[in-house]
């Protein structure tokens, strides 16, 4: 797992909602002032985050690094919360790609255990479920040599299959439709299980969204351009069976 990878993820950004409420109007008060804390800690965080997307590669894991630290230190605050599981997961997912292997082993694990966390505290949680998709289809890119040395220097890795993948990533994009990157992905998956049809099909859906979020407008272009290498693909495919057919 080296390289730019895919594993980076889009931000759920904006705003914490949260009611408030309380006997008093001094409770409401304190309410409504300990809802602003925690918006301004993922604020920070999130922004922290969204930079390390387009950072020069040497300054990702300073950024991950810190937002690391900074949900680390509202752990007690905010630690059985979807929102702090899901950021914390995402930064681990980052700073996988540049440890040394039993670091990057771990915090692979580390991730997919905050994520499953985070959707049981809410089944809704869109970043662990767009997450677990494309740790899924990472995962189950790697080859049997990869797997093989990972399990004997640095532990296992998590179960993972092209199955699971299209699962959540079908299920962030129910739950947040609108967005290229979650779309590209999970074309990648359906062109993984050699569905190529169906991966044009979403990719075509990636290409023709309007960018919303920093990954929106990072692949874009990205699925633009794998969009006419799957068509190439399927047209060969496609014309080498009526030649066997033929004969």
């Amino acid at each position: 797992m080296c390289g730019r990878p895919v594993l980076v993820m889009g931000l759920l950004l904006g705003a914490l909602a949260a009611a408030v409420s309380g006997p008093t109007p001094v409770c409401r008060a304190e309410s409504a002032a300990c809802h602003r804390a925690i918006a301004c800690d993922f604020a920070v965080v999130d922004g922290l985050l969204e930079r390390s997307f387009v950072a020069p590669e040497d300054s990702i894991p300073v950024y991950c690094s810190l937002a690391e630290r900074l949900l680390l230190s509202t752990r007690h605050e905010h630690g059985e919360e979807a929102a702090w599981l899901s950021r914390l997961a995402l930064a681990n997912g980052q700073l996988a790609e540049y440890g040394a292997n039993s670091e990057k082993v771990a915090r692979v694990r580390r991730m997919d255990e905050l994520c499953r966390a985070a959707l049981v505290a809410d089944s809704t949680d869109v970043m662990a479920h767009l997450l677990l998709g494309v740790l899924n289809y990472r995962l189950c890119k790697l080859s049997c040599i990869e797997r093989l040395l990972a399990r004997a220097f640095a532990g296992r890795l998590p179960t993972a299959s092209l199955e699971d993948s299209e699962w959540y990533l079908r299920r962030a994009i129910r739950l947040q439709d609108g967005t290229v990157y979650n779309h590209y992905v999970l074309a990648l998956t359906l062109e993984e299980m050699k569905r190529f049809r169906e991966a044009i099909e979403v990719m075509r859906v990636a290409t023709s969204l309007e960018p919303v979020t920093t990954l929106d407008h990072e692949f874009l272009g990205e699925a633009t351009a794998h969009l006419a290498e799957l068509e190439d693909r399927l047209f060969t495919l496609e014309n080498h069976w009526l030649q066997v057919d033929e004969l």
